[in-house]
């Protein structure tokens, strides 16, 4: 079953001149991770708000379970949010802090107290209890309101760039910690980021929003790899695009006849080649070409390849890139199943 859905959702804030949520649907699978991803103030967090109750969107519906969440207040919905920086309250301990919700609820003292050291075990704080926010690291303040979030056993939760404000180590620790807790605990998830590796590293399913609109849904690897348009190619690296027409698997251009997927629509379009997609040496849809530039991107290296009239780039290794220096005369190609077209 669908645990959310979301249809038509439109939100436009005083004195814009224009939405920024503009028609927005979105289906969040039962006991499901998605990812909503894009860059900033594309209008991810807007959404985030509206599912959580804390916006009343101007048009459109969000049902949770069925229902729908017209009227329905944001403690009622049954859906946490866990906002940027986890906003933990300084003057209570861990402990209190994670049992904020349940002790609002009613609970026994003695059930708080269980249930509290229970999911911070879960998060890897066991013995944190009694600490303030402020003798927290970054990443343990993180796990606390990821904490409070879960104690309460939500129906779906909802997290905003939960891993922003955290190191590249803590980033990948936290992103294995939210995934193997998610999955554990089959709760629907939503997940807000702009971090294009932390998107595709955590989603099941991947939703691209870019200018108050979900551009393409899917699993992550289909999106990356069958974009629907320029704008979701260049989201994810693509930096070439070669204008031609496609035909029954073979692509027309200044490349020459570029064999593509068998699935590629036909028809004037624009061949997307990914740096990924290069590979040196002979091969299916081979090229040659001149290096005119060459970069080094910690532990890969970056060659600009003059191929005829077109330009493309090849990410290598640094075994791999030995001795194609500037001026190189380099052999190349693309397989097929590295290639997409779009209009």
């Amino acid at each position: 079953m669908t645990a959310v859905n979301v249809a038509g959702v439109m939100v436009t804030y005083p004195g814009a001149d224009r939405p920024v949520l503009d028609g927005v649907d979105l289906d969040l699978a039962d006991g499901g991770l998605t990812v909503l991803l894009g860059p900033s103030g594309c209008g991810k967090s807007t959404l985030l708000r509206v599912i959580a109750g804390l916006i009343a969107p101007d048009a459109g519906d969000v049902c949770i379970g069925g229902a729908s969440m017209r009227g329905v207040l944001p403690e009622r919905r049954g859906a946490v949010m866990v906002a940027q920086g986890g906003l933990l309250f300084p003057h209570m301990t861990v402990a209190e802090n994670v049992g904020f919700g349940l002790r609002m609820r009613g609970m026994a003292q003695g059930a708080v107290a269980a249930a509290v050291d229970a999911v911070l075990a879960q998060v890897q704080l066991a013995g944190f209890g009694a600490r303030r926010p402020a003798a927290l690291s970054g990443g343990q303040a993180q796990r606390v309101a990821l904490a409070r979030a879960l104690v309460v056993r939500p129906r779906v939760l909802l997290l905003d760039e939960p891993l922003s404000s955290l190191d590249a180590h803590l980033r990948r620790d936290m992103r294995d910690l939210i995934r193997g807790l998610q999955r554990d605990s089959g709760i629907t998830t939503l997940l807000v980021t702009h971090d294009l590796i932390e998107a595709t590293a955590m989603a099941d399913r991947l939703a691209l929003m870019l200018d108050g609109r979900i551009r393409q849904v899917g699993a992550p690897e289909a999106v990356y790899a069958r974009p629907v348009d320029r704008d979701v190619a260049r989201f994810f690296g693509a930096v070439t695009f070669v204008p031609g027409r496609a035909h029954g698997g073979v692509f027309d251009c200044a490349l020459g006849q570029i064999r593509v997927p068998d699935d590629a629509r036909d028809g004037p379009g624009a061949l997307v080649i990914r740096a990924d997609a290069v590979q040196m040496g002979a091969g299916e849809n081979a090229l040659t070409g001149v290096v005119r530039a060459r970069v080094f991107l910690a532990g890969q290296v970056r060659l600009d390849v003059q191929a005829g009239a077109v330009s493309l780039q090849v990410m290598l290794s640094l075994h791999q890139a030995a001795g194609m220096e500037v001026g190189a005369s380099v052999a190349l190609h693309v397989p097929r199943d590295g290639l997409w077209v779009v209009d």
